[in-house]
């Protein structure tokens, strides 16, 4: 073999460890972004739980609610009632920002990853 055909041979077998090496990554991305869907679904998971929870444990929040529902005013609750309900609204909203950031952060990461041709096949099938 002459000395060219030793630098072809090792130029090729580069190539092909720079796009192993690129699949690996691609392939660990993935399942790192699946890791992190996961995680954020089951932390909202947990947190809906806990509100739920609190709502069926608590004596009162079950009536407040019906209340509301029922299209009852301000004026017709206590005292108390009225730290309530705004305390279960933004514990509310919390679980329902954290679901939605985790929805908003797998489009994100979708999109980010559609601009890499060789990602995007792996993001988009997890």
């Amino acid at each position: 073999m002459s000395k060219y055909e030793l630098s072809d041979i090792a130029q090729v077998l580069a190539i092909l460890g720079v796009i192993i090496s690129l699949a690996f990554v691609g392939l660990e991305i993935n399942q790192n972004t699946s890791l992190a869907r996961n995680q954020a679904y089951l932390e909202y998971v947990e947190s809906l739980k806990d509100l739920t929870l609190e709502i069926a444990t608590d004596d009162a929040l079950p009536g407040l609610i019906a209340r509301l529902v029922e299209g009852e005013m301000e004026e017709g609750f206590s005292a108390e009632d009225n730290v309530r309900i705004p305390l279960f609204q933004n514990a509310t909203v919390r679980v329902w920002a954290k679901h939605l950031s985790a929805a908003l952060n797998t489009a994100a990461m979708k999109s980010a990853a559609s601009s890499v041709p060789s990602l995007s096949i792996m993001v988009m099938e997890s």
